[in-house]
């Protein structure tokens, strides 16, 4: 416990908490650092935060390629589908495809760094894979791959969204074949109309074309003349 309770305050360490939050994405990154960011005197805990910080860090100077902007924060609409026969909207769904995507991008490369240093050093050495070599190798970035513990990836359910969305969020004509049907059905009936509609308004562009290169002329004008 520390002692006294405002002594965060007085020390500045909650504008430490205004400046994390102002470079947070979305309401899940506030609501985090509201709930864990505080001042610790523990050097465990200490260490490993500093060891996080300067390994991100280091990340996002040297692996663009792979980090992602795509944090939404989509809990209200999971809530809302909680009830059966409920479904997310177009751009709810799509939201939480590319959350689930970063999510899963982020993971794989963690872990994955850790199991290419391992091929490395096989290599290297031409000795026989062992597992026990594997689960003592150190990562590329071993406090971010730490905080990977326990993560759950669900790229079958990306899968699942990708069959239904294509790559900009709408909905493809191909999600179900109701859908297929109804959208061809609108198509179809679309271009009949068109073409129903295309003599009459050849004949109105004729016709105003006529107007502009020959104006009548106005009973004032005629009458002016003999």
């Amino acid at each position: 416990m520390i002692y006294p309770d405002n002594f965060e305050r007085k020390i500045g360490f909650a504008e430490v908490r205004t400046l994390l939050k102002g470079r947070c994405m979305s309401s899940l990154g506030t609501e985090w650092v509201d709930h864990h960011v505080t001042f610790s005197s523990d050097f465990d805990i200490v260490r490993e935060s500093l060891a996080q910080a300067q390994e991100f860090a280091r990340f996002m100077g040297t692996e663009e390629d792979v980090y992602e902007e795509n944090f939404y924060d989509v809990r209200q609409p999971l809530m809302r589908i909680r009830p059966e026969r409920t479904y997310l909207e177009e751009l709810d769904l799509f939201d939480l495809k590319r959350s689930l995507q970063t999510v899963v991008s982020l993971v794989r490369f963690l872990r994955a760094s850790q199991e290419e240093e391992v091929a490395d050093e096989e290599t290297q050495t031409d000795a026989p894979t062992d597992s026990s070599s594997s689960a003592g190798a150190t990562p590329l970035y071993p406090a971010l791959t730490r905080m990977t513990d326990g993560v759950s990836c669900f790229p079958q359910l990306i899968a699942r969204i990708d069959r239904v969305l294509n790559k900009y969020g709408k909905i493809k004509d191909t999600a179900t074949p109701e859908l297929l049907n109804i959208r061809h059905t609108i198509e179809v009936t679309s271009r009949g109309i068109s073409h129903s509609c295309a003599p009459s308004s050849t004949k109105l562009r004729q016709k105003a074309t006529s107007i502009a290169m020959f104006p009548p002329r106005s009973a004032t004008a005629a009458s002016s003349f003999p």
